[in-house]
């Protein structure tokens, strides 16, 4: 029997460690399901491309974050009716003078708009993401967040990432076993039409994992996701994000767990990656939440 939406989301939300991940996936009665998950990208041989980008864990995270700006630009220039037209931004300089003007002023809200929690224990942390961005619909998932070479961004010019992979470099840094990561949506409402459907409101779940082949076998790893992710049914208020205490009204979210300690060095290279980035400084951390 299939757990309740809902009760899976709070669930998950709460764990912070890989093994806890596969557990509950395995009670909802998924984890062993092969009719229960769909190539990632749609594309069975995956690990070329999502297996061969980072040779570090904060390049990779930087890629995250990247992902997290480009989306909070998008959806200003879309609320501005600016996206396109003469009053596109063609760079990423004029585009947060254009869209942002008046709130550069007040960074330290500003900044709340994407955060990075580090929760679980301090060895091997679960860092969970933000954002207030663009979100996206259920039905939209599988060609935005898990697609692979769509090239959705390569027409935008204020944008860094264009070739619709980068934030997938993160996947074999997830976990230990089978590189779990939670990925949460939902569409930001001022984005949405007044007649949307009530299915379009929703928030929407997955979770990415590696499947190796069996022994002996010739083809390599792929990674998998949850399909059809189950879907919370509350249209309305925020759902809160367990540990980190980050409240979600219309965010994109990825919770992973990465190899290795949360140390100052990984911060400070994070910094270092974003330093001369015309609107880095969107970025908050958030103070990590370590269990002894």
């Amino acid at each position: 029997m299939k757990t309740n939406p809902k009760d899976l989301l709070n669930r998950l939300l709460d764990a912070d460690t890989e093994a806890e991940v596969v557990k509950i996936i395995e009670d909802a009665g998924y984890w062993n399901d092969p009719n229960a998950w769909r190539y990632y990208g749609d594309k069975p041989r995956n690990w070329a491309t999502v297996g061969n980008q980072q040779s570090k864990p904060d390049h990779a995270l930087v890629e995250k974050l990247t992902n997290a700006i480009d989306t909070k630009l998008i959806a200003a220039a879309r609320i501005a009716n600016e996206f396109d037209g003469p009053n596109c931004p063609q760079t990423m300089f004029k585009a947060r003078d254009q869209l942002f003007g008046a709130q550069l002023k007040d960074m330290e809200t500003l900044s709340k708009s994407i955060t990075v929690a580090a929760t679980g224990r301090r060895q091997r942390p679960s860092l969970t993401i933000t954002d207030d961005g663009e979100g996206v619909t259920p039905s939209a998932m599988p060609n935005t967040i898990l697609s692979l070479h769509e090239g959705n961004k390569e027409a935008i010019p204020f944008v860094q990432g264009k070739f619709n992979m980068g934030g997938s470099g993160v996947l074999e840094f997830c976990g230990s076993d089978h590189n779990v990561q939670l990925v949460l949506s939902r569409r930001n409402p001022k984005l949405l039409p007044a007649n949307a459907a009530a299915e379009d409101k929703r928030w929407s779940l997955t979770i990415v994992r590696r499947e190796d082949p069996p022994p002996n076998s010739p083809r390599s790893s792929r990674f998998t996701y949850l399909a059809p992710g189950p879907k919370d049914a509350e249209e309305h208020g925020a759902l809160q994000r367990g540990l980190a205490r980050q409240r979600l009204h219309r965010t994109a979210v990825a919770q992973r767990q990465i190899r290795g300690g949360v140390s100052a060095g990984l911060w400070q290279r994070r910094r270092g990656a974003r330093f001369d980035r015309p609107v880095s400084r969107l970025l908050q951390s958030t103070a990590p939440t370590f269990e002894p």
